[in-house]
């Protein structure tokens, strides 16, 4: 009977090769931003969930149906992030002085500006990190569930030049998102210039999130309708999906 495992060697092999395309899941980055720490278990309750096993999906579900109104719920969540980033910053010796002040004093800054812009994480030359780990792959293009920027500014710590696109899962999306960072198709990416494509949205823009149960319907419902049809999706997203072993 054989086989059906991929072995590490020929997945090494195919990175090698570049036949391979990332899909950076957003569960990984938040691990990566907030190590030991249970952090949707914490945003659950200081949202009043009621039950004991808390997933994101279903905290964001809970709290949008409880707010009725799912916008709330997916602000809440990302100024949670960022209150739980600068508590865990407080905490860093090699934070330059009143930098942490200075941050505070900001209004309407993202998670991804917080985090990435102003306090430099993923620090260059950190090799230790998984996201400057996956920048160091040479990749044209890095699939992604996580709406933050931070595998962008991973890239740019190796002096690359990365253009950041973001799926509209829902059709209102095509007005919240700026044009810039919808597909162009003009655009080739390579191991320079690498595609960053977000399937979940971004965090500067909170309704394009893919945050609760039904949002992940609705994306499900639209991404395999548009996977099939020409101008929804970057050809070289749909190639990487269905030509290349995704990782």
């Amino acid at each position: 009977m054989p086989n059906n495992e991929i072995a590490w060697s020929y997945i090494a092999d195919q990175i090698n090769r570049k036949k391979c395309t990332p899909v950076i899941s957003n569960q990984l980055i938040l691990g990566a931003l907030f190590p030991g720490q249970a952090v949707v278990s914490e945003w659950a309750k200081s949202g009043g969930f009621p039950l004991a096993d808390a997933n994101l999906e279903l905290v964001a579900q809970y709290l949008s149906v409880t707010y009725r109104d799912a916008y709330r719920a997916k602000t809440e969540y990302l100024e949670f992030l960022k209150q739980r980033y600068l508590a865990a910053a407080a905490q860093d010796p090699t934070l330059e002085p009143g930098l942490l002040d200075q941050v505070r004093r900001e209004r309407g800054l993202s998670f991804s500006q917080l985090v990435g812009d102003r306090l430099g994480y993923p620090a260059a030359g950190d090799m230790e990190n998984p996201l400057n780990l996956l920048a160091a792959f040479d990749m044209p293009i890095y699939l992604t569930t996580s709406p933050h920027l931070l595998l962008e500014t991973a890239l740019r710590n190796l002096n690359k030049r990365p253009r950041t696109e973001v799926y509209a899962w829902h059709p209102s999306l095509e007005e919240i998102i700026p044009a810039d960072y919808h597909h162009n198709p003009d655009f080739q990416p390579t191991t320079d210039a690498p595609l960053v494509y977000h399937l979940h949205g971004l965090d500067e823009f909170p309704d394009s999130l893919v945050l609760s149960e039904e949002d992940h319907l609705d994306f499900i419902g639209n991404v395999i309708h548009d996977f099939r049809e020409i101008g929804k999706m970057p050809n070289a997203v749909r190639n990487a999906i269905s030509s290349t072993i995704l990782i």
